[in-house]
């Protein structure tokens, strides 16, 4: 049985917003408001684009334990699912417009999966920096926010791209 995939982009995007949704709901474990309790304006350091590992325990610390619990939840939970379900949708774009251009290779595919393996690595880091605690693991530090960089690059490059094959689509749709 074939899955049409318009279905499933509104099935990808519906669950991406509802899992979105779940980051800003005080009620949730592992939710953004639940993590800052202790220190509201603490900005949550895989939202960052450049961090250091001294901001990352400054974070750690502020947060307090009851933060630190939730901020481990949100990584093996509502953040656990996000990258999946972002990079699979930019994927699904992408591989639609590789479709519908012509053009020989899904780039989208390639950079959209490079976002959602650095944000998994990120988050693994990040729960194991959060579990060892007050230890400050400097190398590990150095590279969950080199996860991050990658993270947003990919993420960036994937809008990038997508831009470019939709305008090229558009061009194609008014020329024929």
């Amino acid at each position: 049985m074939k899955i049409n995939q318009k279905i499933l982009i509104l099935w990808m995007s519906g669950l991406l917003i509802l899992n979105f949704a779940l980051f800003q709901l005080p009620g949730v474990p592992g939710s953004i408001p639940n993590i800052t309790r202790e220190m509201p304006n603490a900005l949550i350091p895989d939202m960052q684009l450049l961090i250091s590992p001294d901001a990352i325990s400054l974070f750690l610390s502020q947060i307090g334990v009851q933060g630190r619990w939730s901020y481990q939840v949100m990584h093996l939970s509502i953040d656990l699912a996000f990258p999946i379900l972002y990079s699979l949708l930019l994927f699904m774009f992408g591989r639609i417009l590789k479709q519908k251009t012509g053009v020989p290779i899904n780039i989208i595919g390639y950079t959209s999966l490079a976002a959602g393996i650095a944000d998994l690595c990120e988050n693994f880091t990040y729960v194991y920096l959060t579990h060892r605690y007050p230890d400050q693991l400097q190398s590990l530090s150095y590279a969950a926010s080199t996860f991050t960089l990658i993270k947003f690059s990919a993420i960036t490059a994937s809008l990038i791209g997508l831009a470019i094959l939709t305008i090229h689509y558009v061009r194609l749709k008014k020329a024929s």
